[in-house]
């Protein structure tokens, strides 16, 4: 398994991230290895703004945690308060 992991780490793109996060999510494959660069990558595009293929098939509940924790991730405290 770790062998598959490792190359589809590497073909992670925008067209088939959506297909490698459900096979590789516990509840089908249990690539954990493999879900979290799936986790790290939707990371990525949402900070580069980069479109992902099927990505509204995944839900509401996962699209809202992955911009919250984008957002968490960008944000600084500067220490200026309105």
């Amino acid at each position: 398994m770790d062998l598959i992991e490792k190359y589809l780490i590497k073909a992670i793109s925008p067209g088939n991230v959506v297909h490698l996060f459900k096979f590789s999510s516990p509840e089908a494959s249990n690539a954990i290895k493999l879900h979290q660069k799936c986790v790290e990558f939707f990371m990525k595009c949402l900070k580069e703004t980069i479109s992902i293929y099927a990505v509204e098939s995944l839900g509401e509940t996962f699209l809202a945690s992955m911009v919250l924790k984008s957002l968490h991730a960008n944000f600084t405290d500067t220490n200026t308060y309105y």
